[in-house]
């Protein structure tokens, strides 16, 4: 029985290890997984903070893709300069009583990419992020969790559309740097 057991374990072992193989060598990356180019690796911001919602999303964007961002800009890097950076709740219907009971939240960024010396490298780029909420009144506590719940989902997700702008910015400079 211990025979037995040892062999269905190292079975188990070299079939994980066969699907992780695969895997890898079919280029699989995990959801949000970046290739950063050498020019998107170390970043900087400009026009927000690094403390602020979307600055802690973005730098753990940065970091989960092995770069890394920078208190000032160097040669060479990248800057992320945010013209606006707003959460808005709209009030989507009301009940009998005149009650709000669901809610449009809508995540609003404007951005572009810097170079190393703050010229734009793009236009100013616009992140739009939209959630309906449903208000209940009898749960308060947990509604107001859930609002800030998808609040940061927002932010995320515009902080991985911001980084994926810097990627193609990346790639697109170290195709004219080849071509030259």
């Amino acid at each position: 029985m211990n025979i037995t057991a040892a062999i269905a374990g190292f079975t188990r072992a070299l079939l994980t290890i066969g699907l992780l193989l695969s895997l890898a060598a079919c280029g699989f990356h995990l959801r949000g997984a970046v290739d950063l180019p050498q020019a998107a690796r170390n970043v900087y911001f400009d026009g927000f903070s690094r403390d602020s919602t979307l600055g802690i999303a973005l730098e753990r964007q940065v970091l989960r893709n092995g770069g890394q961002v920078l208190e000032s800009p160097l040669s060479p890097s990248l800057g992320v300069a945010v013209v606006r950076d707003e959460t808005l709740r709209n009030v989507l219907s009301v009940d009998a009583s005149g009650k709000a009971n669901e809610y449009e939240l809508s995540y609003i960024v404007q951005f572009h990419i810097v170079s190393a010396q703050g010229e734009p490298l793009t236009d100013t780029q616009r992140i739009l992020q939209v959630r309906d909420l449903f208000f209940d009144a009898t749960n308060v506590l947990a509604k107001s969790d859930e609002e800030n719940q998808l609040k940061a989902e927002m932010v995320e997700a515009a902080a991985a559309q911001i980084l994926r702008q810097l990627v193609t910015v990346a790639q697109r400079m170290s195709t004219v740097d080849a071509a030259q």
